[in-house]
């Protein structure tokens, strides 16, 4: 089929819902025992899915297990140094089986989780997935895997056809990180909107009763810009103690949740800077509108009543 680039077979993805382990046994200086990840692919698995090779050879076809290749973290487990050094190792697993390569470490699951020791098989009675890699035509993608369905159809009657994209797979490891960002931009929404409603009822009270004050000044000489700056600079300082208050406690509830997250990135300093800022901005934006408007207003409506 032209619109087929690529095809291999296998048990699974490289990171996928479901996994398989097994005990192993490797005999070095002394004796380790651990379990790891099986994976089960074609002679055409590792170019497949880019994973790249870093001592040794590819699997040979076989219709069992009869040789291994390792990823870096298993090799580690074992207690060995490099790539190179771990090739001709065998593992005890039902019988000895000479590792042929070792490959450059990929996640199997999501990044909550560390990378766990992996081996791989060529062994065909496991090849229960086919995965396809699908060009880019002007029908569309949809259009293409209805053709696959006509075929898979016909060679395998009775088997349902089912699909899903690696994408899709990798992005449901992170169902609960979306819902939490979903549900936290929407309370951080509500409340900026919340607190611009009260800054923006407090100036209006708050420049209400200075309305002598501020004509005062500004007979005296005040200029628009200096009654603002008088004004929005308490509310400005409000903002900051709330920053102040605030900060260690978002600082210490990032880190705690991050914690949960073998491979995290860090709270950075400039993340509440900027955050701080932005804070300050909003509610100078927020009460401004009100200050501007008393600073601008003609002192002698506010004093011709005394």
């Amino acid at each position: 089929m032209s619109e087929i680039s690529d095809v291999s077979l296998s048990d699974s993805p490289p990171s996928a819902n479901g996994w398989s382990s097994q005990s192993v046994k490797y005999k070095g200086e002394e004796e380790i025992k651990f379990d790891a990840f099986r994976k089960f692919g074609d002679t055409h698995y590792l170019e497949f899915y880019n994973i790249q090779l870093l001592a040794g050879r590819n699997l040979l076809p076989s219709d069992t297990v009869k040789e291994l290749i390792i990823n870096e973290t298993m090799m580690r487990e074992m207690g060995i140094e490099s790539p190179e050094k771990a090739i001709g190792q065998s593992i005890e697993m039902g019988g000895l089986l000479p590792i042929v390569g070792v490959v450059k470490d990929f996640h199997t699951r999501s990044l909550r989780k560390k990378i766990d020791p992996v081996m791989m098989a060529n062994e065909e009675k496991n090849f229960s997935c086919v995965n396809v890699k699908i060009a880019p035509t002007k029908e569309g993608m949809q259009r293409s895997i209805d053709k696959i369905k006509q075929v898979w159809t016909k060679i395998y009657p009775d088997v349902p056809f089912n699909y899903e994209f690696l994408d899709e797979t990798i992005q449901n490891f992170y169902r609960t990180e979306r819902r939490t960002s979903k549900l936290a931009n929407t309370a951080t929404a509500l409340a900026i909107f919340i607190s611009c409603l009260g800054l923006f009822g407090l100036a209006s009270f708050t420049t209400t009763q200075r309305a002598k004050e501020i004509g005062i000044r500004k007979i005296l000489g005040a200029t628009v810009n200096q009654l603002t700056f008088l004004l929005t600079k308490e509310f400005l300082l409000f903002v900051l103690i709330a920053f102040i208050l605030a900060a260690p406690v978002a600082w210490y509830a990032s880190n705690q949740w991050l914690l949960d997250y073998t491979y995290r990135t860090e709270v950075s300093t400039w993340m509440f800077v900027c955050t701080g800022i932005v804070a300050a901005v909003i509610a100078f934006i927020t009460v401004s509108f009100q200050t501007i408007k008393a600073a601008n207003r003609n002192p002698v409506n506010s004093l011709r009543s005394e």
